[in-house]
């Protein structure tokens, strides 16, 4: 059986070093365009460059290639990360005073004890089978309609777990302060999008966020 030097292709095929930097560019590029795993594949065992090298160098390409992507996004994603870390850190330094979150909760005036309530009130309501939108529960006998409020059933439902294990208060003290973070937060995605430059996109996020 003649060997692959005998084949005569031994001369045609480039430096492996070489070649596998050439085939880990071609594929960075392609992948860049933004095409699908199974088009890439396709384009890459279709190219003729790529053809009598593929079983040689394509495990090891594609193993740096992945390597390098997945390095990028690790280092692309990490300042989100801790951007959101630190506004909820500051979020706390700032709000989370009280120390007993179940029976005190942050906040001055009449609006906290009404947003408890609402907290409460919407999947109390839907439990019982009582219509949420309507209680007769305050102003007796001709009762309140919630849209007439801002009686935050989003809110309500989406710490319903929350609501349950604990209380409404605890409920109403952890939007209190993931609402500042998180808003902060939200400004510092769309400025790094805009911008382009994370130390000033935190800046104005902060500013947005605690202002």
């Amino acid at each position: 059986m003649p060997s692959f030097r005998d084949s005569g292709l031994a001369s045609s095929i480039p430096n492996t070093s070489r070649a596998r930097r050439s085939l880990v560019s071609g594929i960075t590029r392609l992948w860049a365009s933004r095409l699908s795993a199974n088009e890439l594949r396709i384009h890459l065992f279709s190219s003729t460059t790529f053809e009598y090298t593929s079983q040689i160098l394509m495990v090891p390409a594609l193993r740096q290639v992945a390597s390098t992507m997945s390095t990028r996004k690790i280092t692309k994603r990490l300042p989100v990360f801790l951007a959101f870390i630190l506004y909820l850190a500051i979020s706390f330094l700032y709000f989370g005073t009280t120390r007993n979150y179940s029976h005190r909760y942050l906040g001055w005036g009449a609006d906290p004890t009404a947003y408890i309530w609402f907290l409460n009130w919407w999947p109390w309501a839907i439990g019982h089978g009582i219509n949420p939108f309507v209680s007769h529960y305050v102003w007796y006998p001709q009762g309140f309609n919630m849209t007439w409020a801002g009686s935050v059933p989003a809110a309500a439902l989406l710490m319903v777990p929350v609501t349950m294990m604990a209380n409404a208060v605890v409920s109403f003290n952890v939007l209190s302060l993931l609402a500042p973070a998180l808003s902060a937060w939200a400004a510092f995605l769309l400025a790094r999008y805009l911008t382009r430059d994370t130390f000033a996109s935190f800046i104005g996020g902060y500013l947005f966020g605690f202002s």
